[in-house]
């Protein structure tokens, strides 16, 4: 549900841009330096992630939020002849608002939003936010029984903060005596 909406996404963005942006791609999963970087210099570029699920109207559907980040060198590029923040964002909500992308029906804009940040004005590019929101369908025909069981758990606590990590590593399935 959530990769067949994604793959199909990423089709419309490239279809919708062509070969005149730079990177079209899913968000990298971090907001790490390396990412930051990656997609501050790679500029025009657009970035997919699926943000979760809320409910649905019915128990066989969830409302799934999505978000475009737009990087570019300028807001509007009508003063040169490159795409700037207000051509592309303008031509993703055009393909993309009240459409049907994989599993994913009726997408709508929930808000565009400026991501502005002193990192990305030192690197002179402008970073915004397109937020989607569409009704995906939860396959209900998943047999449990074909799911095999999790035999191991890793998990690090720092609770309270400022104490150090508290690591378990726990064996499942494991029978105690």
């Amino acid at each position: 549900m959530i990769g067949d909406t994604e793959t199909a996404l990423l089709d419309a963005v490239k279809g919708l841009f062509g070969n005149t942006l730079r990177d079209v791609d899913t968000h990298p999963g971090t907001w790490d330096d390396v990412a930051i970087k990656r997609m501050l210099l790679s500029e025009p570029a657009v970035y997919l992630a699926w943000l979760g699920c809320g409910p649905g109207r019915t128990s066989r559907e969830v409302e799934s939020h999505w978000v475009f980040y737009v990087c570019a060198s300028m807001l509007n590029g009508r003063e040169g002849d490159r795409l700037g923040i207000y051509q592309i964002v303008e031509r993703l909500v055009a393909g993309i608002n009240w459409k049907t992308f994989g599993s994913t029906t009726g997408m709508k804009l929930t808000k565009g939003q400026n991501l502005y940040t002193d990192a990305q004005g030192g690197a002179g590019c402008a970073l915004y936010g397109l937020y989607f929101s569409g009704t995906t369908p939860i396959d209900t025909s998943i047999d449990l029984s074909s799911l095999d069981d999790y035999e191991r758990h890793w998990q690090t606590w720092k609770q309270p903060d400022g104490t150090p990590p508290f690591e378990a590593h726990i064996n499942v399935n494991e029978k105690q005596p």
